[in-house]
């Protein structure tokens, strides 16, 4: 009984993945298949429910990898970081 309800609730959660549009809901969805996993781990709910949880965390993950690698802040800052230069100035002593 328990393993149904923990399936019904990843099935949901697959759903709204494939749903996702932002980085805020796949993040949610990355939180809920760890949580059903560690959940069916601890209830010995079977290998099928563990591996069905850890399959959707895993899609959730790469989908919020591939967002992120997406987003213009991210190469914004790389381009930043490999296009500066430290500007050291050194002051002389005239003495």
């Amino acid at each position: 009984m328990k393993t149904d309800i923990v399936l019904v609730k990843l099935d949901s959660a697959r759903k709204a993945l494939m749903e996702a549009k932002t980085i805020q809901e796949t993040k949610k969805i990355v939180d809920i298949a760890k949580a059903a996993e560690i959940y069916t781990k601890r209830q010995h709910l079977g290998e099928e429910s563990i591996r069905y949880a850890t399959e959707i965390k895993m899609e959730a993950l790469r989908q919020l990898g591939n967002m992120l690698k997406a987003t213009p802040r991210l190469n914004v800052a790389k381009a930043k970081y490999q296009n500066s230069t430290p500007q050291i100035e050194l002051e002389e002593n005239n003495q």
